[in-house]
């Protein structure tokens, strides 16, 4: 098999898409098998497992025949590392006849379905037991323990990591003998959290590799580097995840999704730092490289989405070479890539021709419905004209606005001439009357008037320079101006 298979999922049947024009669609499964509620791809790409209310079914993808079914109405599971086990998880039930309840998470070879352990676990979150790189390794978190069992014998543990209030741990993806195991503990009442690293199989606290607090953290993830020689650990209290970023060999992308962004996406060159391309895929949910990071995928699936279902297959510069959406009353519940080793293709080198424009548009105004497909009227500080009631407000400018536009005009006119005829001097001054410095006549009511007086004045003043200015004055204003020589000889008697 040279290139991988797209396997989907959606309401009506399971579908493996051809890598290779025109990328033609084959049913694994049809309507028959009802209520399919998941599937999934092995690490190795060896099988593809999925899961109905009833039973679950292991298809080996060389040939898409089925290894095992196994019965129960199956809520999750996975793959170990190499493909050798598969994991399913129940929900916890307890009867009057098993009132300590029966085991809900078992353990299978993933080749005939034979069973390897079982065992309890209530709760879904945090369920998956780990599997070190070789599977050399099982381990399963239990009651504020971490039970290791080494060869898939998995009937006795042989070490156990314990700590109080233990939340989560993380195994390395070291080889062997070098196994890590990354615990985090929450904190009591008033105490930080803790996360702790230990090397297999030293477990005491006082011989963990690292030790870190974080005050008020109640989650963590741990993040392991391919040899299992660093690890990245993210304490949080409350997380809402919208965005995803996936890393592939020599190249990133970087995609915002979610109901605050528009679905932009671009694509880095590692080596440089350069962009490759961008390209706009909104309501997207699922975003997958393949295998060999030469194409990605972007979906619209349900439930996250019920309207406008379906996926793209993109080139990593962005050129859209696939497209398909769901038939009416048909949703997309997820689709994945088949991982595995796969040789380099053209598409390494040849950029396609997109099927069509994926530059990412300008998000237009809003307009209400009633708006629709009527011209836009509004312009920003758009001020509207003075009307009555009922009427429609002229679009024409008044006769005061053409008169202000015409002074307008003129004035930049003359400054042009003067600009031009090198006269930089400014225009003189409107002529002022000289002012009296106030003198008390001793008398206190005179004194007040002369005051009054000399501030009316003082407006008057300017209220000239404004009008020599070029400035238009209101009636009110010019009427105070005319007053001028009335209140001069006002103050010439106050003063004699």
């Amino acid at each position: 098999m040279s290139t991988p298979y797209i396997a989907g999922l959606t309401t009506k049947n399971i579908f493996l898409v051809d890598f290779k024009e025109p990328y033609a669609e084959t049913n694994l499964r049809d309507e028959t098998t009802t209520n399919i509620r998941g599937i999934i791809f092995s690490p190795k790409g060896t099988y593809l497992a999925y899961r109905t209310d009833k039973k679950v079914e292991i298809v080996r993808c060389s040939d898409w025949s089925v290894t095992a079914t196994i019965n129960g109405n199956v809520k999750d599971m996975f793959f170990s590392p190499l493909d050798n086990y598969f994991t399913i998880w129940e929900m916890f039930i307890m009867t009057k006849e098993i009132p300590q309840g029966k085991p809900n998470l078992h353990v299978y070879k993933s080749a005939d379905g034979q069973l390897v352990g079982s065992f309890i676990q209530k709760n879904q979150t945090g369920w998956e037991p780990k599997w070190t790189s070789d599977e050399k390794l099982f381990a399963i978190h239990m009651n504020n323990r971490v039970l290791i069992y080494e060869d898939g014998i998995l009937d006795r543990f042989v070490q156990q990591l314990q700590a109080d209030k233990l939340k989560c741990f993380s195994v390395s993806p070291s080889a062997a003998p070098l196994y890590y195991f990354a615990a985090f503990t929450l904190g009591k009442a008033g105490q930080p959290s803790f996360w702790r690293v230990f090397k297999y199989p030293e477990f005491d606290q006082a011989q963990a590799v690292v030790s870190r607090s974080s005050f008020q953290a109640d989650k963590a993830t741990f993040y392991w580097n391919r040899r299992g020689t660093n690890v990245f650990a993210m304490t949080q209290t409350d997380v809402s995840i919208y965005t995803d970023i996936q890393i592939k060999i020599n190249r990133v992308l970087l995609g915002g999704f979610g109901n605050i962004a528009s679905g932009h996406i671009e694509v880095w060159e590692l080596r440089g730092y350069k962009k490759v391309g961008s390209c706009a895929a909104p309501d997207t949910t699922s975003l997958v490289w393949d295998p060999r990071a030469e194409t990605f995928v972007t979906a619209t699936t349900y439930p996250r989405l019920t309207v406008g279902n379906g996926y793209k297959i993109w080139h990593y510069t962005c050129a859209l070479m696939h497209k398909r959406m769901c038939a009416e009353k048909e949703n997309l519940l997820a689709i994945s890539w088949q991982p595995g080793n796969f040789p380099k293709s053209e598409l390494s080198k040849i950029v396609p021709k997109s099927i069509e424009d994926a530059t990412p548009k300008p998000v237009a105004a809003y307009r209400p419905p009633g708006a629709k497909n009527r011209p836009s009227t509004f312009t920003l500080h758009e001020q509207e004209k003075p009307h009555r009631p009922g009427e429609t407000p002229s679009a024409a400018p008044s006769k005061q606005a053409i008169k202000q536009k015409e002074k307008r005009e003129a004035r930049k006119a003359r400054k042009a001439e003067e600009k031009a005829s090198g006269d930089t001097t400014a225009p003189p001054a409107a002529a002022t009357t000289p002012r009296a410095p106030f003198i008390s006549t001793g008398d206190p009511e005179k004194d007040k008037k002369i005051k009054n007086l000399n501030k009316k004045l003082s407006d008057i003043e300017k209220l000239k320079q404004q009008k020599a200015a070029g400035k238009q004055l209101e009636l009110n204003q010019l009427a105070k101006i005319e007053q001028e020589a009335a209140l001069l000889q006002e103050l010439a008697q106050l003063r004699l």
